[in-house]
């Protein structure tokens, strides 16, 4: 027996649907937001100043003037990683490098303005900061989805739901899917990739898998929800998929489970004739992705593929008894009274298509 599943092509994101969708789609929590503060040595609110925001792997520039209150903030950014620069005429100039932006979360910061020229500048790495504003579990990256272990051999980031407090692993045959979330059913649970709900009505689970190579960020909320998710009261199951950049970028890969590579577990070593071939289980997931800039620092494309292949060797569901030649005769004597509640119905398909058993 053999299950074959053909290739998914989940993703391809042309830039200039990217750019639609991140001015149209504010929803979900599919982007971050940086904001903060700039004062003087003294503490006092700096106004006038001009942020600059850039994003580095897109170009992507932003700017701002302080407000009296010495106050800035940038909304609706794609999750990536930033520098922040800050001048005033009077002042050194301050950059914040590496300030890294997740999915649904509020990054705070605070620039402190010193007495000099802007020529001088004060550079400072800030890398992954806490968000003090947003209670979820912290967005998983691009590198941990592909490199820790998933329990499910399609690599669906879904299951790494269980690295979250509060959260019991599914027990088979209960509907839904991502395991329940703070005391909620599965099926209570929501799926949103790249902002767009994914969620299956028919089996209260994610509509289409999405490759694992390709996920730039997985966030799960488990509680405090803002109306936006209204949907659901179990977990908030966010994906969000990787983008083109400035740089042309790819890779391929391939996972494989072979019978011939693989042990078998106690109880199928059990059943199994000792020197016999092993049971066929063969699984094959191989892909590529690639991606790059259409115009520098405005558009991007990237795309990825995968094929799915499972293999596996068929079994006897069971055995089958039929009657004797005299059971049979038996049978039809008894379907002869009605009041026996032998159906005569059955016992003559019996009859004309099932062939008699040799007596014992």
């Amino acid at each position: 027996m053999s299950r074959r599943t053909e290739g998914i092509a989940l993703i391809f994101l042309l830039a200039v649907l990217g750019f639609i969708t991140a001015i149209h789609v504010q929803g979900q929590g599919l982007f971050g937001t940086i904001r903060g503060k700039v004062v003087d040595q003294t503490g006092a609110a700096v106004p006038g100043a001009t942020v600059t925001l850039t994003g580095r792997e897109t170009g992507l520039t932003r700017t701002q003037i302080t407000s009296d209150a010495g106050a800035f903030e940038f909304p609706n950014l794609p999750i990536s990683s930033y520098d922040i620069a800050v001048e005033l005429t009077g002042f050194k100039r301050v950059v914040q490098e590496e300030v890294v932006v997740k999915t649904n979360q509020v990054i705070d910061i605070s620039f402190t303005l010193e007495v000099g020229e802007v020529s001088e500048t004060i550079t400072v790495l800030a890398g992954e900061m806490v968000s003090t504003t947003t209670p979820q579990l912290e967005g998983i990256t691009v590198r941990q989805v592909s490199d820790l272990p998933i329990p499910d051999i399609n690599g669906n980031p879904i299951n790494l739901a269980v690295l979250a407090p509060g959260t019991v692993s599914q027990p088979g045959g209960v509907v839904g899917e991502g395991g329940a979330i703070g005391g909620n059913r599965p099926r209570n649970n929501n799926f949103v990739v790249d902002g767009v709900d994914n969620n299956d009505p028919s089996v209260t689970g994610s509509m289409a898998p999405v490759i694992q190579d390709a996920v730039e960020e997985f966030t799960l909320l488990t509680n405090q929800f803002s109306a936006e998710y209204g949907h659901s009261t179990g977990g908030q199951f966010i994906t969000t998929t990787r983008s083109g950049t400035n740089e042309i970028h790819g890779r391929a890969w391939w996972y494989s489970q072979n019978r011939h590579l693989n042990s078998l577990d106690n109880t199928t070593r059990a059943v199994t004739e000792p020197g016999a071939d092993k049971p066929r289980y063969d699984f094959n997931r191989a892909g590529g992705q690639f991606g790059g800039p259409v115009i520098r620092d405005r558009w991007f494309y990237f795309g990825s593929y995968e094929y799915r292949n499972l293999t596996l060797g068929g079994s006897p569901s069971g055995t089958i008894f039929v009657p004797t030649a005299a059971g049979l005769q038996t049978l039809q004597n008894l379907a002869a009274d009605p009041s026996t509640g032998v159906s005569p119905d059955n016992v003559g398909i019996l009859a004309a298509h099932v062939p008699t058993a040799s007596q014992p």
